[in-house]
């Protein structure tokens, strides 16, 4: 089984193979929660399991769009999880909006990336499921001043 790591200070999501090996460099990817979302401004530090672990969840339509909410790929869902309390799901991996900025685009606590770190996902995992997504170093990273909603690509934003 393979896994996933994403480093939030860095915006950096890791791919391991099943005899943990490092894929690439890593990819860029980034977890900005829009402000309408109270209740999970940014996905906790801890490992998560996957619900998708050898295909993304697909919607159809408009939705499965570069532009579209989640991309041409889908969306990689996370088992549901508590957080202070309450219980989230359809917590995922997915990129879309790239018309609006792309991974740096808000999302409802997903981490966004991009089509093409999605297509090698899909390629990676057709013999090696997903397992585990372990998230470090997040925090709140959306910035009160953006270029557009949900733009945190300029480094020198606040911490909330």
């Amino acid at each position: 089984m393979s896994k996933l790591v994403f480093d939030g200070m860095n915006h950096i999501l890791t791919y391991f193979n099943n005899e943990h090996v490092q894929i690439g460099n890593g990819w860029y990817a980034n977890n900005v929660v829009d402000s309408s979302i109270k209740n999970l401004r940014f996905l906790p530090n801890r490992e998560y399991t996957f619900l998708d672990s050898h295909y993304p969840h697909r919607h159809g339509g408009d939705v499965d769009t570069m532009d579209g909410p989640y991309g041409r790929f889908g969306i990689f869902r996370l088992n549901s999880f508590t957080y202070n309390g309450i219980l989230h799901s359809g917590v995922g991996i997915h990129a879309g909006r790239r018309s609006k900025g792309g991974a740096d685009h808000a999302t409802h606590g997903c981490i966004r990336t991009t089509d093409d770190v999605m297509e090698a996902l899909v390629y990676y995992i057709l013999n090696d499921p997903l397992d585990t997504l372990t998230v470090q170093n997040n925090h709140d990273q959306h910035n009160r001043h953006p270029h557009h909603k949900g733009d945190s690509h300029d480094h020198t934003h606040h911490h909330l």
